[in-house]
């Protein structure tokens, strides 16, 4: 992590990062391999001027179903909470949850921390937002 020095010279403060996340789904005729979204992300990241190294991105293999045994996610989460990262950068939404409710909550997390999420087709988080509460506002009925 870069260190920036304090105005008053008294020390340093880390200098939040940028994180990527790819997630591979845990079948084996998945399409999107880890390798193909790492790759995207990467180029997203240069794409918006956001510096990162491959060897800092966070990736898993399994379902986006829920949140509960995503190791790589809550990383993320944790990372966002504390402050270490400005930026978040992935292929798509359905990355991060196919669950709607897992979705909110990570959107919401990411949001309290103020962190800019980017994605390949620079979605933002409005726009997510009012899509998941459509599409929530539908399968109720």
């Amino acid at each position: 992590m870069k260190e920036i020095e304090d105005i008053t010279g008294a020390g340093t403060t880390p200098e939040p990062a940028h994180a990527t996340y790819v997630r591979c789904a845990a079948y084996a005729h998945s399409t999107t391999s880890v390798g193909d979204q790492l790759e995207t992300v990467l180029e997203t990241a240069r794409r918006y001027g956001l510096d990162v190294a491959q060897d800092d991105c966070i990736a898993e293999h399994g379902s986006g179903a829920n949140i509960v045994g995503r190791p790589g996610l809550q990383r993320i989460l944790e990372m966002a909470e504390r402050g270490e990262i400005s930026h978040l950068v992935h292929r798509d939404w359905s990355r991060l949850s196919r669950n709607y409710r897992d979705l909110r909550h990570i959107l919401a997390t990411l949001a309290e921390a103020d962190v800019t999420v980017v994605t390949e087709a620079g979605e933002n988080l409005s726009y997510v937002e009012h899509s998941v509460a459509t599409e929530m506002q539908a399968a109720r009925r």
